[in-house]
């Protein structure tokens, strides 16, 4: 029965297409749908790596405590990004460290960022990584959109969490 559940809430997920991401999967975790969205492979060309490819989370739920815990939101409501059962940073054993940004309100979306700080080859501070999750919670519902990005598209998060088909019930 959940899987049909689960199947039946995968149909109904919001559409992302306009966002160049298509759903690579969709599953229940507690009583959360967590889908994940990608754009396309990346083309074989140099110096691209995976750093490269877009990766969305949406969990959508009843339950706002849950959604935020496993979005590695403490009860404290500071956000960290590798304790996320959901959308970790990639590459997490090359992390140098981590840095939390304050958590903000925007638009009613509680967004918290965490910049993300790999190894350089010599093993000293390298390339900056961007992680954010935001949630709002609703009548019924509530959801959260999670991404790790570099940090010249957060403008593009941005966007996303206003986006009109992501949005939830008031």
């Amino acid at each position: 029965m959940a899987a049909t559940a689960a199947a039946s809430e995968c149909r109904e997920a919001p559409s992302v297409r306009e966002l160049g991401l298509t759903i690579e999967s969709c599953e229940l975790v507690g009583t959360a749908f967590v889908e994940i969205y990608q754009s396309a492979v990346i083309p074989n060309e140099p110096y691209v790596t995976n750093f490269d490819r877009r990766k969305l989370a949406v969990v959508r739920g009843p339950d706002p405590i849950w959604i935020k815990k496993i979005n590695g939101f403490s009860g404290k409501d500071q956000y960290h990004a590798i304790e996320s059962a959901v959308n970790k940073p990639p590459f997490p054993e090359e992390i140098y460290r981590t840095y939390q940004q304050r958590t903000v309100v925007m638009n009613g979306w509680l967004t918290g960022i965490n910049q993300v700080q790999y190894r350089s080859a010599r093993h000293g501070p390298g390339y900056v990584l961007m992680c954010a999750t935001s949630f709002k919670k609703g009548k019924e519902f509530s959801m959260s959109i999670s991404e790790c990005f570099p940090f010249e598209e957060r403008s593009r998060f941005y966007k996303t969490i206003n986006n009109r088909h992501l949005e939830i019930n008031k």
